[in-house]
């Protein structure tokens, strides 16, 4: 196989072009992420340390796409026995508690806005008691 060179590198259109659908991220991000790969696979290239077809350097980004771009965070069981403070994150949410909160994130909220003053406000307004009782 020929030297990998620069010029066969595919354009972030191109990427965008096969990835198509596939992934629902928002388009900027999207291209950062293509050309983050793109970035080390030029280091790649002027180093010599790889050796693929365009078709080959195609694929290869578009699965490193899809590796970056798929979610971090996921479900896992704690069997720490321990319920706050650990590596696993917070402790779980409660499915109403959860959907009263996506139903209030859902448009625009007070969190820098005092409502009975009508001037801004501090958004550990809406949390500090919360917090000193606990």
């Amino acid at each position: 196989m020929k030297k990998t060179s620069l010029k066969d590198l595919p354009s972030v259109y191109q990427v965008l072009l096969e990835i198509k659908d596939d992934i629902s991220l928002n388009k900027n991000y999207l291209k950062f992420i293509i050309n983050k790969e793109l970035d080390k696979i030029r280091g790649e290239i002027k180093k010599g340390e790889i050796s693929k077809s365009p078709q080959q350097l195609l694929v290869y980004i578009i699965d490193r796409v899809l590796i970056e771009s798929a979610p971090k965070l996921v479900n896992i069981i704690n069997g720490t026995g321990i319920v706050l403070h650990t590596g696993f994150g917070r402790a779980p949410f409660n499915g109403r508690a959860l959907k009263g909160i996506a139903d209030r994130l859902e448009g625009y909220v007070n969190l820098e806005f005092d409502l009975p003053t009508g001037k801004r406000g501090d958004r550990q307004d809406h949390i500090r008691d919360h917090l000193s009782a606990l």
